[in-house]
């Protein structure tokens, strides 16, 4: 299995994640989670488009200004050159799934929790991302997905 492919899994698990969770519900907790990781993950991506705009950082494979920091070539897909790169939303949308998944699944959770970082670190190896883009993406989703897990206990206790 290409290491690409670990990096964009969550394209092709998260959404349909959420509609599996809230179609195949067995119980009412099964909806609510469906939602709370809706809300995590949006609440993730809205997050991540701010910060790209406030920091507009590079990534490793756009020029840089300083001639000591290598020139990488990115591989696996073909990046935006003006697609900013911190921090990492593929790798703040698996951590914020993680995170919810965790608190609410515990056994799946480790399971998602290990996708997360095997994104986080698919992404630094195909040089589209800085490890400071992760770490701060790895951050941003944790917050995000524990933020929705306490808005929703939050909730269920009124």
């Amino acid at each position: 299995m290409s290491i690409g492919y670990v990096a964009s899994i969550g394209y092709f698990v998260w959404v349909p994640l959420i509609f599996w969770m809230y179609v195949f519900r067995k119980t009412k907790h099964g909806w609510h989670s469906a939602i709370v990781l809706a809300v995590a993950i949006v609440m993730a991506m809205g997050l991540v488009e701010l910060l790209k705009v406030g920091f507009n950082l590079p990534r490793p494979y756009q020029p840089l200004n300083a001639p000591v920091v290598p020139q990488v070539t990115p591989k696996f897909e073909t990046p935006s050159p003006i697609n900013p790169g911190f921090p990492s939303g593929h790798t703040t949308t698996a951590f914020a799934t993680a995170t919810v998944i965790l608190g609410r699944y515990r056994n799946w959770g480790y399971l998602f929790l290990g996708i997360a970082i095997g994104t986080g670190i698919s992404m630094v190896h195909l040089g589209l991302h800085f490890p400071s883009d992760v770490s701060a993406g790895a951050f941003l989703g944790t917050l995000c997905g524990t933020f929705a897990l306490s808005l929703a206990k939050h909730r269920e206790d009124f």
